[in-house]
């Protein structure tokens, strides 16, 4: 795809409200949405692109912010990963633990608006264990596609917590999401 094409489908993604991913993403080639979230007026959606050598893939995060009605294409960021394509893994796979940081990016609002707290959108690149069914970022729930890999996003510095929960809705751990401690940003 290219990057007007990918930009397209994002558009696309974010009037839908979700992504239509493969329940388990098999390695082939190509671009396609992994997932994606929103909170009020920002977004990101994540790409998953398989490289060449068909043993790897690199995940893309594109940031869109609303204006006047419009998602608008801000930046974004990408990282590659050492497997063939994003699957769940047992707690074992995440050395024990039932969430990781994966990723993680800052990009800056084109207008803060009336709050001037609000210049930065945060971004963070999650997976889940196979025992996670729902995700939790403070006190809004987030989609928790199959293949457990997730993208959040939220609109200040501030930090967040990550909690994983279980399919009955028990507490499985939390992670302190602390954009300040990731890269020097101005206050």
């Amino acid at each position: 795809m290219t990057h007007e094409e990918v930009l397209k489908e994002c558009r696309r993604v974010l009037e839908e409200g979700r992504v239509t991913a493969p329940l388990r993403p098999t390695p082939a080639l190509g671009t396609f949405p992994l997932n994606c979230d929103i909170a009020e007026d920002i977004a990101v959606v994540t790409f998953l692109t398989s490289m060449p050598d068909e043993k790897s893939y690199c995940s893309e995060q594109y940031v869109f912010e609303l204006a006047d009605g419009v998602w608008e294409y801000l930046g974004g960021g990408s990282a590659s990963m050492d497997s063939p394509c994003p699957v769940r893994l047992p707690r074992t796979g995440l050395g024990g633990a039932h969430l990781r940081l994966t990723g993680h990016g800052l990009t800056r609002r084109r207008s803060p608006g009336p709050y001037p707290e609000r210049r930065w959108i945060v971004t963070a690149e999650l997976q889940l264990c196979d025992e996670a069914e729902t995700l939790l970022l403070d006190e809004r729930p987030v989609a928790v596609p199959d293949h457990g890999i997730v993208s959040a996003v939220w609109p200040t510095l501030r930090p967040a917590t990550a909690t994983a929960l279980a399919a009955d809705g028990r507490t499985l751990s939390s992670l302190l999401l602390e954009p300040r401690t990731w890269f020097h940003a101005p206050e």
